[in-house]
């Protein structure tokens, strides 16, 4: 199924993006072992053991099996036993056959035969000089068969349990809380394979049909359609065994002496066989067939990150499917390390099988290596679904968050970058050569150790800046949650003494309105929030999480869910009667919120604007500003709050990776390797993509400062590497991803056709309601938040026809200030989420880190910037180190005693910015 345009599936029954598929047929005279991502069998594969103990086993481990549906009369898979022959009569065994298939039809499996049958017994010839001739040979003993398989069916099964788990819920209302998996359920049932094996209830063949449903009809018809999906599932493990055969060999039939026949051989003793299904752990834990490999789950792994550093909606559909499946895959391990994994038959099938696999094995009483290595796999892979599920980039941004350089800056900090990774590309390219000596590996192998340091040091620092977010967020939570109960009470007060005048359009009442609008939340982009698709998948990380950073979580305030809602009174309305009919607390923080697209908000509080306007209902009007900044706030902070604990599953899971890394490299048996090992030929190719990852991380930022600077939405990375394949990705894309950058940094520096102007010194005047407040603060100083929007309908826009605006300086006034020293002393704060016009009137939404600077003036001479004054400098006319920000923001400004002696804000008079400025003209 192709990833749809506006969403991303999970689990997904694709097979994986750009992996080689491996075909054989034939005789191979040796036992082998693939560990491949498609494997396309459509001619019989024969060979045949002819070892005692421990017998030839023979393996194919892949994520798609597929060919023999495409055969006339399908495919055999024979590991048969070697025949006797006269000089050796009896036959041998049968091989070991194990295949797993993470993903195979039903029409595959209908048509493929596994036979590990014995070999049968020599048919002795005719003697002379004894009465009785020889006996027959003995048949050889059946081998063993074992499968391991996932199906459609059983991701189905999956997804409809969670839908029967919430239905089961009374907290949870249908259909109203169950829309986001009702759509993914739906469209997983109605994908070709599964329809083509069974019919589909019509209430469930539509997500409008489903969930308009009576939850009393839908729970059992759900029901029975999964008793239905395992009926399918277990006829595929049905068939798996019905098309083995371990029998044992015939026997050989006695040679003729001078007087009889000599005794027939025993037929040989049928061999064993098993089938398990990929979601029973148990079973798969107790078994012996080592079904993932290390190496290959890493590779999968850089492949899926790959995809999500392009950057498009359908190669993060992708990543988020790799992710998906290594998670899946590696199910089996469990969610947190657990000794009596390391005790099972599998965890010892795996010590006895890491040399075969090429892997440096631990000691004996330790977990095996392999499960270590596989752990920091799958733990790093669910802490990038989340991450990418909930909207962030690769390297843990959101997608409007732009850097603070300039794209000056980066393309002088790529230089050396990409410099660096062609002669790391060169001495992997050696590597496989053959022409690096001992001395060049070990000094490699001490490379990769202080790589592993640094990047462990970089992420140590995100997870502490994490914690902060933490501890921010959760005191910016209470406060506003101990705020909001009051100022909707005033609010209340003051809407009642003006009730006939505010006219809503609504049926919904005033109160019901302002309830539903503590829900609604502000988001970026055409798919805002995709995350919450991965709400469910916090709580599974969350135990893993407090246990290997010590952070304690509050689950309560994690939020869990979003709606779409139309950007008026109107939908409001609707969003109200949508959160009380699915059962919303709307005093719960971190209940169901109400998502408007952040272009959309100038139009959505336009129109209370328009209730509020008339003079008699200032007062009101004020209160409802009070509120919704309360509200701004609060919600604010839930976002905050479960975006760092998003990011701290991220980097805690990459550091356990890491540190899983670093106690394999650091060990003295790699020092004793051949450069031939194929263990060696995985670290290099590690060491390789870790430089591979650095410049990504650099380029990703230089593309998003070219985006700031040039107000061009293009992804220049994803359209580089469109159709790219992984195999073949090296240094070479990157420096041509580079420089077509740079070439339509150039173009668009072109395009301009001249230097902008300056303005210097532009006045914005802020609300008389805030003088009030500034007023009101008197003596005790003042932290306030205003918002400066693109477009004001409240008064004139003072920047006009100017576009494309950066600031150069910012200055904050207030007339009427006192002070002992008769200068006023602030600090200014751009929030970093600002909205930039191009010269189309297009708007551009960009979050970036907060910009803070001091501005200290003359009270009795404001103007003049002369001895202890300090101007508020953020940028400069030419080139710089730093992007130039934008005025509309939301801007706090600070006043305190400490830095104020003898303050008394109480006959301000009038407050105001003034803004020196590049800009473009338009007509």
């Amino acid at each position: 199924m192709e990833p749809s345009a506006s969403s991303i599936v999970s689990p997904n029954s694709d097979p994986l993006p750009d992996s080689d598929t491996v075909s054989i047929g034939g005789t191979i005279k040796t036992p082998f072992a693939f560990y491949v991502e498609k494997f396309s069998l459509t001619h019989d594969l024969k060979s045949e053991n002819e070892e005692k103990e421990p017998f030839d086993r023979y393996c194919i481990y892949t994520g798609e099996l597929y060919g023999p549906e495409l055969t006339g009369k399908g495919c055999s898979i024979i590991i048969s036993g070697k025949g006797g022959v006269e000089s050796n009569p009896d036959a041998y065994q049968g091989g070991t056959l194990q295949i797993f298939a993470e993903h195979v039809e039903a029409a595959a499996v209908e048509k493929l035969h596994l036979d590990a049958g014995g070999g049968p017994g020599a048919n002795r010839q005719p003697v002379t000089g004894t009465d009785v001739g020889p006996r027959g040979g003995n048949g050889g003993q059946g081998g063993r068969v074992d499968v391991v398989f996932g199906c459609i069916f059983e991701q189905a099964i999956e997804q409809g349990a969670e839908l029967v788990k919430g239905l089961m819920d009374p907290k949870k209302k249908w259909p109203t809380d169950f829309e986001d998996k009702i759509k993914q359920f739906v469209g997983f049932i109605t994908l070709k394979e599964i329809m083509a094996a069974m019919t589909i209830p019509p209430s469930m063949s539509k997500v409008e049909t489903m969930m308009a449903a009576p939850k009393e009809s839908i729970q059992p018809t759900l029901i029975q359609f999964l008793i239905d999906l395992a009926a399918q599932r277990d006829s595929l493990t049905n068939a798996f065994e019905q098309h083995t055969s371990v029998e044992g060999g015939p026997y050989g039939t006695g040679g003729m002496g001078d007087r009889q026949r000599g005794p027939n051989g025993d037929t040989g003793k049928p061999g064993s066989h098993s089938v398990y299904i990929l979601s029973d752990p148990a079973k798969l834990l107790e078994g012996e067939v080592c079904f993932v490999h290390p190496t290959q789950c890493r590779m999968l792994l850089d492949m899926a990150n790959l995809l999500w550093f392009c950057g498009s909606l359908d190669e993060k559909a992708r990543a988020a499917n790799i992710y998906t499946r290594l998670m899946r895959r590696l199910a089996f391990l469990g969610d947190v390390k657990d000794e009596k994994v390391s005790k099972t038959r599998l965890a010892e099938a795996y010590r006895k099988s890491e040399p075969s696999l090429f892997i440096l094995g631990g000691a004996p009483g330790d977990e095996p290596i392999s499960f270590t290595l596989l752990r920091a796999v799958k733990d790093e892979a669910h802490g990038n679904l989340l991450s990418l599920l909930s909207g962030k980039t690769i390297f843990g941004d959101d997608r409007e968050k732009v850097p603070r350089g300039s794209f000056g800056f980066y393309q002088t900090a790529i230089a050396p970058l990409l410099t660096n990774l062609k002669e790391v590309e060169k001495t992997y390219r050696r590597f496989l050569g053959g022409e690096m000596d001992a001395e060049e590996k070990k000094q490699a192998v001490r490379d990769r150790l202080a790589r592993c340091d640094f990047r462990k040091h970089l992420v140590q620092d995100e997870i502490k800046e994490k914690k902060n977010d933490l501890d921010t967020n959760l005191q910016r939570l209470h406060l506003s949650t101990e705020s909001i109960g009051p100022a909707k009470k005033s609010l209340m007060n003051a809407y009642k003494a003006v009730e006939e005048q505010v006219k809503t359009g609504v049926t919904v009442s005033w109160e019901d309105l302002m309830s539903a609008l503590s829900q609604v939340i502000f988001v970026h982009g055409s798919a805002p929030m995709v995350a919450l698709q991965g709400a469910d998948l916090i709580h599974n990380a969350l135990e893993k999480l407090e246990s290997d950073s010590g952070v304690k979580i509050d689950r309560s305030l994690l939020l869990h869910d979003a709606k779409d809602m139309k950007e008026s009174v109107e939908g409001l309305a609707e969003g109200y009667t949508l959160l009380k009919d699915g059962g919303v607390d709307f005093d719960d923080p971190a209940a169901t919120k109400l998502q408007v697209l952040a272009e959309k908000a100038d139009a959505f509080w336009s129109q209370f604007e328009n209730i509020l306007g008339k003079p008699v209902l200032d007062n009101l009007r004020k209160r409802f500003h009070d509120y919704i900044a309360i509200v701004k706030e609060r919600n604010a902070a839930v976002i905050g709050y479960t975006e760092a604990v998003l990011l701290l599953i991220k980097y805690q899971t990459e550091l356990d990776a890491l540190a899983a890394e670093r106690a394999d490299i650091s060990r003295e048996e790699y020092d004793q390797l051949g450069a031939d090992h194929p263990t060696m030929t995985a670290f290099m190719k590690k060491l390789y993509t870790d430089a591979i990852h650095t410049t990504q991380e650099w380029l990703y930022k230089a593309q998003r400062s070219y985006q700031f600077v040039s107000l061009d939405r293009a992804n220049v990375v994803g359209d580089q590497m469109e159709g790219f394949k992984f195999s073949t990705f090296n240094s070479a894309t990157l420096i041509s991803i580079n420089s077509t950058l740079i070439t339509r940094y150039n173009a668009f520096i072109e395009k301009a056709g001249t230097e902008p102007q300056t303005f210097n010194g532009l006045r914005y005047d802020i609300d008389e309601m805030y003088v009030d407040m500034i007023q009101d603060s008197g003596t005790d100083g003042i932290t306030h938040t205003i918002e400066i929007p693109v477009f004001d309908i409240h008064k004139p826009n003072p920047f006009g026809s100017m576009v494309d605006i950066r600031l150069t300086k910012v200055r904050f006034y207030l007339d009427g200030a006192k002070t002992d020293s008769h200068f006023l002393d602030l600090t200014l704060k751009h929030q970093g989420k600002e909205t930039i016009l191009n010269k189309q009137d297009e708007r551009f939404d960009f979050v970036h880190d907060p910009l803070i600077t001091k501005f200290r003036y003359n009270i009795d001479n404001p103007m003049v910037m002369g001895p202890g004054t300090t101007d508020g400098d953020v940028g400069s006319v030419g080139e710089d180190r730093y992007a130039k920000v934008g005025p509309f923001t939301q801007w706090t400004f600070q006043v305190t005693t400490d830095n104020n002696p003898g303050l008394n804000l109480g006959k301000v008079s009038k407050a105001y910015f003034m803004f020196w400025f590049t800009y473009y003209e338009t007509m």
